[in-house]
């Protein structure tokens, strides 16, 4: 499994976003396209880049990945909110093992 799925599942097992958002049953949080018909509020994630860290000998077999969230409510508000939850999630990723076995040792968020 790759940490696409890790942090998929870590976002949508969130108690704090199932109170804004419906992240039950595979719905409320989606990879690179919102399907048509999707019922908002919902997440879209995308994973925009990735950097592996070299050293004189090589790869050192770390890789970092930028993702991005794009949130969407009814309104302004409800799409802060609901960004201000996945900004919190994402925060807590602080030496935690993800669903899928990617160890993560923190975020850092832009």
């Amino acid at each position: 499994m790759a940490i696409e799925q890790g942090l998929f599942t870590y976002i949508q097992s969130s108690s704090q976003l199932a109170a804004l958002a419906d992240t039950t049953n595979g719905k409320g949080v989606y990879w690179v396209l919102m399907p048509k018909g999707a019922v908002i509020p919902c997440i879209v994630l995308s994973r925009t880049a990735t950097a592996d860290t070299y050293a004189m000998q090589g790869s050192l077999e770390f890789r970092g990945a930028l993702f991005q969230a794009d949130c969407y409510g009814a309104n302004y508000y409800s799409s802060r909110a609901i960004a201000d939850a996945v900004r919190a999630v994402i925060e807590s990723l602080v030496n935690i093992t993800l669903p899928d076995g990617t160890v993560a040792s923190g975020a850092l968020i832009t």
